[in-house]
C-alpha cells in the first residue's frame, strides 16, 4: 500500500491549476496506447499545485472549445481534485490519457464534489453530442462498509434534443451511483469499453426513445479491490457490502432498442434490471455477457411487448439466475444461454429458451407460458396456474418434471437419446 500512496502522491503533484493556452488542433503524444490518433483543440497544462479545484479550469477550457465550435480537451496525465461540476458542452469530448491495467497512472479525477448530496446534480454533465473518453473517476473519501453517498458521477444534461452522449474507454473506481442517462429525453447513447464499480448503482438507463448502446462494460467489486489507489477495501468486505445491500448493477427503464453485448456483471445483489420506467417500458437484446455472482442476476419486472432476447450469456444468481416478476406480462427468449441456480417465473408473460442449460438450478413457472426446447433440465415445476408449457426434447434421465398441479395446455416429450446437454451453452 505504501507502493500505492507513493503513485498517487506524485501524480498528485501535477494538479492542474492554469489554463493551458489556446491552441489550434494538435496531435497528442500519449503516455498509453490508443485505439486512434489523439487529436486535440486545447491541451490543458498541469503544474505543481497540491489540492486546487481543477473544475474551473476544465470548465472554462470545455467553454471555448464549444464556443469555437466544438472538438477535444485532452487532459495529461496526471491526478486533477474535482471540488465543484462540470457540464460537458455540446460537441465537445474531455479525454484523458489511458491505461484500464492501472487506472490510478492515467488521468485520474479525484472527486469530492457534493459529498454525501446524493440528489444533488452529476458532478458531470454531457450535454447533446457531448464525451468522455479515457478518463478515471475515484473517489478519495469513499469506503465500506460504510459507504459515502454521491450524486450521479456521469449523467446526461437536461436539454431539448438530448442525444449522442458517449462514455468511452473509462473506469468508475468506486462511485456511489456511476452513469445515468434519463428520465429526462433522450436517444443514441453509447456506453462502451467501461470499468465500474458502484455501491449503489452501476448503470441507469431511461426514457431511450431511440437505440442505445451498451458495450463492454464490466461492472464488478475488482475495479475497486483490484485498482492499486489507496483506502482500496479486502475483497471479503467489498463482495459482502455489494451483495448484502441493495445495489443494482445495471437498471434498465424504458429503452426502445437497448442493444447489449458483452456485459460482464459480478457479485451485485441485483445484476441486470428491466423495469417500468417514468414513460414507459423496454424492449432489448444481449448477446454474449455474464451475470455471475449476483444475488438475482436477471429480474425482469417489466417489459413491453416486444420483450427481450439473449444468446449465448450466462446468468448465476444465488438466489436466482433469472427471475419473472409478479408483473412480468411480455416475453423473453433465450438461446444457447446456461442458468446457474433458480429459474422463476411469477408473471403471466412468456419465457422461452432454446438449446439452453437449465440443469443446475430447479426451474419454477407459478404462471404464464413457458417452453424449454432442445434444452438441458434438472427439476421442473409447473403450477397450476401455468396457461401453457412445452417441455421438449431433454433429457429424461436428468430431468425431473412435477406437473402434477398443471391445468393448462401442457405437452411434455423427452428424447431418452438426447446427447447435446448443452455443456457449452453461453459460448463457455
Amino acid at each position: 500500500m505504501g507502493e500505492n500512496i507513493s503513485i498517487v502522491g506524485s501524480l498528485c503533484t501535477a494538479l492542474l491549476t492554469v489554463t493551458g493556452a489556446w491552441a489550434n488542433p494538435q496531435v497528442v503524444k500519449t503516455v498509453f496506447p490508443t485505439r486512434d490518433v489523439v487529436i486535440a483543440e486545447e491541451v490543458l497544462t498541469p503544474s505543481a499545485a497540491g489540492d486546487a479545484n481543477a473544475a474551473p479550469t476544465v470548465q472554462a477550457a470545455i467553454d471555448r472549445v464549444a464556443k469555437a465550435g466544438g472538438g477535444t480537451v485532452f487532459l495529461p496525465a496526471g491526478a486533477y481534485t474535482i471540488i465543484s461540476r462540470v457540464i460537458v458542452r455540446e460537441g465537445v469530448t474531455l479525454r484523458g490519457d489511458y491505461t484500464a491495467r492501472a487506472p490510478g497512472r492515467g488521468t485520474l479525477l479525484r472527486i469530492t464534489a457534493d459529498k454525501g448530496r446524493e440528489d444533488a446534480p452529476a458532478t458531470f454533465s454531457l450535454e447533446r453530442g457531448a464525451g468522455l473518453v479515457g478518463l478515471t473517476f475515484w473517489y478519495p473519501d469513499q469506503r465500506v462498509p460504510d459507504p459515502v453517498a454521491y450524486p450521479w458521477t456521469v449523467k446526461n444534461a437536461e436539454m431539448s434534443a438530448n442525444d449522442n452522449q458517449t462514455v468511452d474507454d473509462c473506469t468508475f473506481v468506486n462511485a456511489w451511483k456511476a452513469i445515468c442517462i434519463g428520465p429526462d429525453g433522450n436517444e443514441l447513447h453509447t456506453f462502451r469499453r467501461l470499468r465500474v464499480c458502484a455501491l449503489r448503482t452501476g448503470v441507469s438507463i431511461d426514457s431511450t426513445t431511440d437505440i442505445g448502446r451498451l458495450y463492454e462494460v464490466t461492472v464488478s467489486p475488482r475495479v475497486w479491490s483490484a485498482s492499486g489507489l489507496p483506502g482500496a477495501p479486502e475483497p471479503a468486505a467489498l463482495g459482502a457490502y455489494l451483495l448484502g445491500s441493495e445495489t443494482v448493477a445495471v437498471d434498465i427503464g424504458r429503452s426502445d432498442w437497448e442493444y447489449i453485448r458483452g456485459l460482464r456483471v459480478d457479485g451485485y445483489r441485483r445484476g441486470l434490471v428491466f423495469r417500468k420506467g417514468l414513460r414507459g417500458v423496454t424492449n432489448a437484446v444481449m448477446a454474449d455477457s455474464d451475470l455471475s455472482g449476483c444475488g438475482c442476476a436477471l429480474n425482469v419486472l417489466a417489459l413491453n411487448q416486444v420483450g427481450f432476447s439473449a444468446y449465448r450469456c450466462v446468468s448465476d444468481g444465488i438466489e436466482e439466475s433469472f427471475r419473472g416478476d409478479v408483473r412480468f406480462d411480455a416475453v423473453v427468449q433465450f438461446h444457447s444461454c446456461r442458468f446457474n441456480g433458480p429459474v422463476v417465473n411469477d408473471g403471466t408473460g412468456i419465457a422461452t429458451f432454446q438449446a439452453c442449460d437449465l440443469s443446475r438450478g430447479a426451474v419454477r413457472a407459478a404462471r404464464g407460458q413457458f417452453l424449454a426446447q432442445d434444452s438441458a433440465l434438472g427439476a421442473v415445476s409447473l403450477g397450476a396456474d401455468v396457461e401453457r408449457a412445452r417441455l421438449l426434447g431433454f433429457d429424461a434421465k436428468t430431468a425431473r418434471i412435477d406437473n402434477a398441479a398443471a391445468n393448462g395446455d401442457i405437452m411434455v416429450s423427452a428424447r431418452n437419446s438426447y446427447a447435446r446437454r448443452c455443456d457449452s451453452a453461453g459460448g463457455r
